[in-house]
């Protein structure tokens, strides 16, 4: 049900329009198979330019639901920008997925034309949405930042498990699911 203080748009229905920003506007034709960024190209937020926010409006658009913004881990190396380079076995693919956030603070860079800019560009595209009279919402994960339950136990598995594979990292990538619940019980750890 939704709430009435979202139905006081002139009590016009509230459509929601879910953009995948490096996906929607990709230029690019190929879709290679665990291709990287220079392989398949990725959508851009500049992408959304008058035009485009026009036309979106157009369809009755009221709210975007803005999925992939929030920096994820990728396979991408940016580290000459002072992003930290994410262990390839965390890694979906090499794009990444956007539900394996590294940064709630942070905008991902593959969607800026200017990685150094990309909070400037991601805050002039807000401006141009609210221009359009079009709210945005964002897709973000966020139940371990407010469960701290949860979030304790899995700071002492990491943790845990970080000293117990910390002479080869792509060890931990390699256990199997049995010898994980094996290691969370000798840990006295609750899945």
């Amino acid at each position: 049900m939704v709430s009435p203080k979202f139905m006081a748009m002139d009590n016009k229905k509230i459509i929601i329009y879910q953009i995948f920003t490096r996906l929607f506007g990709n230029r690019s034709n190929t879709c290679k198979e665990n291709g990287t960024l220079a392989d398949n190209g990725c959508g851009k937020m500049s992408f959304f330019d008058n035009t485009t926010l026009g036309r979106i409006k157009k369809l009755g658009v009221s709210h975007i639901w803005y999925t992939g913004v929030i920096r994820h881990a990728s396979k991408t190396d940016y580290s000459s920008y002072g992003i930290p380079k994410q262990h390839p076995a965390v890694v979906k693919g090499n794009a990444g997925s956007p539900y394996a956030i590294a940064d709630y603070y942070d905008i991902d860079p593959d969607i800026a034309d200017d990685v150094n800019n990309r909070m400037k560009e991601f805050e002039s595209e807000v401006k141009a949405f609210e221009e359009e009279n079009i709210t945005i919402t964002f897709h973000t994960l966020d139940t371990e930042a407010y469960d701290p339950i949860r979030k304790e136990r899995n700071r002492h598995r990491k943790k845990t498990l970080k000293e117990k594979y910390s002479s080869n990292p792509t060890t931990i990538a390699k256990i199997s699911s049995k010898e994980y619940d094996s290691f969370l019980e000798e840990e006295g750890i609750e899945k």
